[in-house]
């Protein structure tokens, strides 16, 4: 954590950047500080827009842990590998899967993550570029152990329930989802610092639609701290719009008013349109919802 720090400041410095210049629209100036101070985690979505802002491959900061140039070369592809699928941009995730195909082939060692984050991101291309659900199930069901332990698996799982949901299947896409969501531990620290926030999204939202509200309310709170914990702004205000239509469906409009108005705050600041959008939509239905409840009231 240290050299991330330290390799952070360096080429911050080598551009000219003071901390407040590079983190604007990223993150507040004081993570920066302790993130070079190896006082922090840095997480992977922080890390990813500050390498942009600077202009340099976010492989440059995690090449210790790669011994030879493939190694780092593997670590980049996989890096834009993610950062596609982010964007959906599945055309030239295709592309570049083929590249990382013959980077690891040309490797020597033999790396189970790396042929599973292969398999894992064919799923997504034949999933949404090839509109070939089924087939994506397949792929990944072949390879997924029972009990999923290493983040890629449960990255993997939490893909499959997605396409399971797609499906229809709804059984199957609760059993995967649960399955994800238990082998996530929220005290830990991930390499993939969205893992459990993915995860924990995807099951809020299935039983947000089973109409158990409670449940979503306790793995929004979970997910919301650790947020918190880890400085991080990675799909904060859908974590807010998912708590305030919950507060809605329970009757409480004064708290779904709150937290939904935090939701807006937040798609606001990140530029995020279309969320804001739906968000301020629901706002406005939230208020009839509570002016409908109070006319009923004085009638009684």
């Amino acid at each position: 954590m240290d050299s991330i720090g330290l390799k952070l400041r360096y080429f911050r410095e080598r551009r000219n950047l003071t901390r407040r210049e590079l983190v604007e629209n990223i993150c507040d100036e004081s993570t920066l500080f302790r993130i070079e101070k190896g006082n922090t985690m840095p997480s992977m979505f922080i890390i990813d827009k500050l390498c942009e802002k600077m202009n340099i491959p976010i492989a440059m900061l995690f090449d210790d842990g790669a011994t030879n140039y493939s190694e780092k070369s593997i670590l980049y592809l996989k890096q834009l590998c993610r950062k596609l699928v982010y964007s959906k941009s599945f055309l030239e995730l295709s592309l570049l899967l083929e590249e990382l195909r013959k980077e690891i082939n040309k490797n020597e060692s033999v790396n189970k993550e790396n042929d599973l984050f292969l398999i894992w991101h064919e799923s997504i291309v034949v999933h949404k570029l090839n509109n070939d659900p089924n087939h994506a199930k397949n792929l990944l069901i072949n390879h997924i152990p029972q009990h999923a332990l290493l983040e890629i698996e449960i990255s993997m799982m939490n893909s499959l329930a997605l396409i399971c949901k797609s499906l229809g299947q709804e059984l199957e896409t609760m059993y995967y989802l649960t399955k994800a969501f238990e082998a996530i531990q929220f005290n830990n620290i991930f390499e993939d610092s969205t893992l459990p926030i993915r995860v924990g999204y995807s099951y809020a939202s299935l039983l947000f639609n089973q109409k158990d509200y409670l449940r979503v309310i306790e793995i929004v709170g979970k997910i919301i701290s650790y947020l918190d914990m880890n400085y991080l702004f990675y799909m904060r205000g859908r974590m807010y719009h998912i708590l305030a239509k919950t507060y809605e469906k329970m009757g409480d409009f004064d708290l779904a008013e709150l937290y939904m108005k935090i939701a807006i705050d937040i798609f606001s600041n990140e530029n995020k349109t279309q969320y804001k959008t739906k968000a301020l939509a629901d706002l406005e239905i939230i208020k009839k919802s509570r002016v409908t409840l109070k006319e009923s009231a004085s009638i009684c």
